[in-house]
């Protein structure tokens, strides 16, 4: 008889738990309204009423709109801390201003802190700006939070590009925005 390896038996069990809570968000999601409050969670559906559900979701709680609205603050939120991050992460990997280092060390100490942290002064200088409850306030937080990670990487991308790129576009007469422009975006796309 083998041994038991029970690091693998704990992935298992592990694993399991993890699937418990998604396993019953799709068996809640086929059962009738009728089914769900009278059997338990656990139980199989005994007709499967998951384009009612869908629909019936979409009519009474506007689902719809809800998925709109997220995907325009991670479109917008996500897009603007690419770019800043990105021309941020040129500025201190390659004009290096004085105190760079301390610079971007200020910048990434944002993602130390918890959020909780700076919540209270945050609220209130929200409330102040008229910002509170507008889809540019939640932008606004939303890109800033997200820029340190950004910058982060960008930073140490552009640290990797070779010198000798940029010296040989500043030859050819390119200044530094020309430099980030033509060869920093493009070098930075994914395959």
């Amino acid at each position: 008889m083998g041994k038991i390896n029970f690091p693998k038996v704990l992935i298992f069990l592990l694993s399991l738990l993890w699937l418990a809570p998604i396993v019953t968000t799709l068996l809640v999601a086929f059962k009738t309204r009728k089914e769900y409050l009278n059997q338990q969670f656990y139980e199989l559906p005994s007709t499967i009423a998951i384009f009612e559900n869908l629909i019936n979701s979409l009519e009474s709680y506007k689902i719809h709109l809800h998925i709109g609205n997220s995907l325009f603050y991670a479109i917008t939120a996500g897009s603007m801390s690419i770019i800043f991050g990105a021309m941020a992460g040129y500025n201190l990997s390659r004009i290096k201003p004085k105190y760079s280092l301390h610079i971007f060390f200020i910048i990434y100490l944002g993602t130390v802190f918890p959020f909780q942290m700076y919540l209270i002064p945050l609220f209130k200088y929200y409330d102040l700006l008229n910002l509170y409850d507008t889809k540019l306030g939640l932008v606004l937080i939303y890109t800033a939070l997200c820029i340190p990670f950004s910058l982060f990487v960008f930073r140490g991308y552009y640290n990797t590009i070779p010198k000798e790129i940029e010296e040989a576009a500043k030859l050819d007469g390119c200044g530094i925005y020309k430099i980030f422009y033509y060869i920093f975006v493009p070098i930075s796309w994914a395959p």
